[in-house]
């Protein structure tokens, strides 16, 4: 499924239901990332009897509160000395006025008229496009994961012939033998081989079907690692005088290699 797709459908559904698991499926909207410090606490067009944070003085309001605020009215300058802020003016109904956000959803700031200052200010935006960007990447893994899953993984379960991710199940077995080899021996299992190998494999194929016993071993292991624990030669606390010189050490062959120069 490519990025987008059935996202009309979605917001169809959207209108209907309010369900947050609908919502994480959408693109993410920059406007769902702003909020309001109205300039004057009660003045409108901020206050509203269903919006709660509009009762008390410069308070953040999510403009998703605000359906009938609409920053296309607005114009927005910086605030000197603060992130992620902006004053806000209204223009509404004004045919000269670009709104805030312009293009591809970039946010513009304007150069406000010494006039408009006192006479169109209405309060400050904050806009958290961090966070904004962190939500897209978020959206966009999922969907890749969707284009790009293996079907197949699930039709053991849907069939019934498996009550678990034997994939999941797998891992957490690998991780288990890999654990109990650090506390045991001071090292992770890097390749599996043997007997070990072999029973990773059926499970991860679904030729291990019974969970009561994989819950079994998976208990065993752990109940291993607990007793292993008791005489492990990994030292309680880590030796910071060594770390720091493999640090250094480290820092000195980068930097050689960089810049060709050696480095006292």
């Amino acid at each position: 499924m490519k990025f987008g797709q059935n996202e009309k459908s979605l917001q169809e559904m959207d209108c209907h239901l309010d369900d947050p698991d609908i919502r994480r499926l959408m693109r993410p909207r920059k406007l769902d990332f702003c909020r309001i410090i109205p300039c004057v606490p009660g003045a409108k067009p901020w206050t509203h009897p269903d919006v709660k944070s509009s009762r008390f003085p410069f308070r953040p309001i999510p403009l998703s509160e605000m359906p009938w605020v609409d920053l296309k009215d607005y114009h927005v300058a910086a605030v000197e000395h603060m992130a992620s802020a902006y004053r806000l003016y209204c223009y509404y109904g004004d045919p000269a006025c670009k709104g805030v956000f312009r293009g591809d959803d970039m946010l513009v700031c304007e150069s406000i008229p010494v006039e408009d200052e006192h006479a169109r200010f209405s309060g400050i935006l904050l806009y958290d496009e961090h966070e904004y960007e962190r939500a897209v990447r978020d959206w966009k893994s999922y969907w890749d994961w969707i284009e790009n899953r293996n079907p197949n993984r699930w039709l053991d379960q849907e069939r019934g012939n498996l009550t678990f991710d034997q994939k999941n199940m797998t891992h957490c077995v690998r991780l288990l033998w890999s654990g109990l080899n650090i506390v045991r021996n001071g090292e992770p299992i890097v390749r599996f081989d043997g007997e070990q190998l072999g029973y990773l494999m059926a499970l991860r194929t679904g030729r291990i079907t019974d969970y009561e016993a994989v819950m079994a071993k998976v208990e065993g292991l752990v109940a291993e690692m607990d007793e292993a624990a008791k005489t492990s030669p990994i030292p309680e606390s880590i030796d910071e005088a060594a770390v720091e010189g493999l640090h250094a050490e480290v820092s000195r062959m980068a930097w050689d290699r960089l810049f060709g120069e050696k480095v006292a």
